[in-house]
């Protein structure tokens, strides 16, 4: 009900706020992709419970892969996947990315630099081995792009 009310009123609402419905993208928008896996709580299945339990937000969820340009422009969203699977292993079953374009992720994408040659992943500390300032600082600026996504 609500969505077929929405689609009904949404040219009239982005005419009167002036949105623009550009869907488009040019390579320049596609230099850089920023890619992260998200979680959405689900309801709690009779069966299989053990299957959509995610270990990091303590509930049954589904996940999403995410892929967005630079400027915080959805680019694409994978196909739901259970709340136990990992972001890496999303990563590889979805849709590859075109080889000239870098691609910016967080820890959870361990191993895409050997698939990808253009990822740039946060520096990970090592036991007993603390990150050096310079580390910290490229972990910083990376996470301050990332953000959009």
């Amino acid at each position: 009900m609500f969505a077929v009310t929405f689609r009904k009123s949404e040219p009239i609402l982005a005419s009167a706020i002036k949105i623009n419905k550009n869907r488009e993208l040019t390579q320049s928008d596609l230099e850089t992709i920023l890619i992260d896996a998200t979680e959405i709580p689900i309801q709690r299945p009779l069966k299989k419970q053990r299957k959509y339990c995610s270990g990091k937000k303590k509930r049954h969820t589904m996940k999403f892969e995410i892929q967005t340009d630079i400027k915080g422009k959805i680019i694409d969203i994978s196909k739901s996947y259970n709340g136990k699977a990992h972001d890496f292993k999303i990563r590889k079953m979805s849709d590859h990315v075109p080889r000239d374009v870098f691609v910016l992720a967080d820890s959870g994408y361990q191993g895409l630099q050997k698939l990808h040659t253009k990822t740039v992943l946060p520096y990970k500390r090592r036991r007993k081995v603390p990150l050096t300032s310079e580390q910290k600082a490229h972990n910083t600026s990376l996470s301050s792009k990332r953000i959009l996504v």
